[in-house]
């Protein structure tokens, strides 16, 4: 991991709490969901719920541009962790492997070092993500929150919390 003073800090990132909603975020700001890594028949990502479907009714047919991404990307394993798609200024944050598992404590972890390399390649980004793990995930907010204090992520993400 590379580190960076200017970017790093001892407590959360950013916190904000509401929902995240792509009418919020400019337009030149990456949009993270929370993602699986299941691919359906025909090749789209599942995004079936929450943040994930938010987002793929917010685009229309980023399911199948996701799906091609996660399939190049993981060429066979299951995990991916941060899948960017420059095309729309869109992420995918991998929380489980299967859309109908709960979160993965361990792979939000994994996922969250990936997404803190990915904002310090870019720092010029403001990255927004929702809260991984804690909605349809079923992990507790305090734990997925202890775990982001102890990442010490880059000040350009802000994770967003929704009702819980």
């Amino acid at each position: 991991m590379k580190e960076n003073a200017e970017l790093l800090t001892a407590r959360a990132p950013n916190e904000i709490f509401g929902r995240l909603t792509y009418d919020h975020v400019a337009d030149d700001e990456y949009k993270f969901f929370t993602a699986n890594s299941f691919i359906a028949s025909g090749g789209r990502l599942v995004m079936g719920a929450g943040a994930a479907l938010a987002c793929k009714t917010a685009y229309p047919g980023v399911d199948l541009e996701f799906g091609a991404e996660v399939l190049f990307r993981t060429r066979g394993r299951l995990d991916y962790y941060v899948c960017p798609l420059h095309s729309h200024q869109l992420g995918a944050l991998q929380v489980k492997r299967h859309y109908a598992d709960k979160a993965d404590i361990e792979l939000i972890e994994k996922s969250l070092l990936m997404l803190a390399e990915f904002a310090l390649d870019n720092r010029s980004y403001v990255i927004h993500c929702n809260y991984p793990g804690i909605g349809n995930g079923g992990i507790a907010y305090g734990r997925v929150r202890a775990l982001v204090k102890s990442l010490k992520l880059p000040k350009n993400i802000y994770l967003w919390r929704y009702k819980t």
